[in-house]
């Protein structure tokens, strides 16, 4: 489904460290990142795990430590 699909760019994404990037995540799916994962991103940044980066969200030194628990705020 498009919304596994979506999952799954951003867990691959986040394993990068450049992130993923919001303009090639948009042209793939029609949607902007950060309203479909609006709660995740928001949480995650609150908790130091993540970071917006010009165009890229992308997680921080402590997020790419703590990547599993980071990937499972994108799961609810």
């Amino acid at each position: 489904s498009k919304g596994e699909e979506m999952f799954e760019c951003v867990m691959l994404g986040l394993r990068k460290v450049r992130g993923i990037s919001k303009a090639a995540f948009y042209e793939r799916f029609g949607v902007e990142l950060t309203t479909v994962y609006a709660k995740a991103i928001g949480e995650l940044k609150t908790r130091g795990l993540l970071l917006e980066d010009g165009d890229a969200v992308r997680l921080t030194e402590r997020g790419l430590d703590l990547e599993n628990m980071a990937l499972m705020a994108f799961m609810g």
